[in-house]
C-alpha cells in the first residue's frame, strides 16, 4: 500500500473514530514527513569531492590504508568517501586536505561545472585506475616525437579495445 493510499484509508477511518485516533493519524503523518526530510544521502557534490580525494591521494602515491591510518579510519571508510557513497564531514575534510597538502577548495574542483553525461571531465578521467600513473610517466618523457608516438599508441589501443 502506498503512502497516499494509507493516508486516504486513515482519513476515511478518522470520520468513524474518536479524536484520539485522529491525533494518532496526525502524528503518523508528521513522522513520515520528518523521515523524508531527514534522509540525507550523498549527492553529486559528495561524489566530486570523493573523486578529488582519490586523485590527490594517488598523486601523493598513498594507499587508501595510509590515508585511513592518518585519519584514524578504516580503509573501507576512505573507499566509501572516494566513491561518494558516504559524505565527508567538514572537520574530516579539513584533515584530509591538510594531509594531502591541498587547500580544502581543491577538493571541490569541478563541483561548479554542469555535469555532461556524454563527456567525462578531466577529473573523472584522472580518477580512473592507473590514469594518474600514466600521466606522471608521460610527463617525464622529454622528447616531443616520442610523446606523440605514445599518444598514438594509446589511442590505437583504446580504439581497438572497444
Amino acid at each position: 500500500m502506498t503512502i497516499r493510499q494509507e493516508s486516504v484509508r486513515r482519513q476515511r477511518l478518522a470520520l468513524l473514530l474518536p479524536l484520539d485516533y485522529q491525533m494518532t493519524d496526525l502524528l503518523w503523518r508528521f513522522q513520515l514527513l520528518g523521515e523524508k526530510l531527514m534522509r540525507k544521502g550523498p549527492d553529486s557534490i559528495d561524489r566530486i569531492v570523493g573523486r578529488n580525494i582519490r586523485i590527490y591521494r594517488l598523486q601523493k602515491r598513498l594507499s587508501q590504508t595510509e590515508l585511513a591510518d592518518e585519519l584514524n579510519l578504516t580503509f573501507q571508510q576512505v573507499q566509501k568517501y572516494e566513491k561518494g557513497v558516504n559524505r565527508v564531514g567538514s572537520g574530516r575534510l579539513l584533515k584530509i586536505a591538510t594531509f594531502l597538502g591541498v587547500p580544502v577548495t581543491a577538493l571541490f574542483k569541478g563541483s561548479d561545472e554542469m555535469a555532461d553525461t556524454d563527456k567525462q571531465s578531466i577529473f573523472d578521467q584522472l580518477a580512473r585506475p592507473h590514469a594518474n600513473r600514466l600521466l606522471q610517466a608521460f610527463a617525464r618523457i622529454d622528447h616531443d616525437g616520442l610523446r606523440q608516438s605514445v599518444v598514438q599508441l594509446v589511442e590505437e589501443i583504446a580504439n581497438n579495445h572497444n
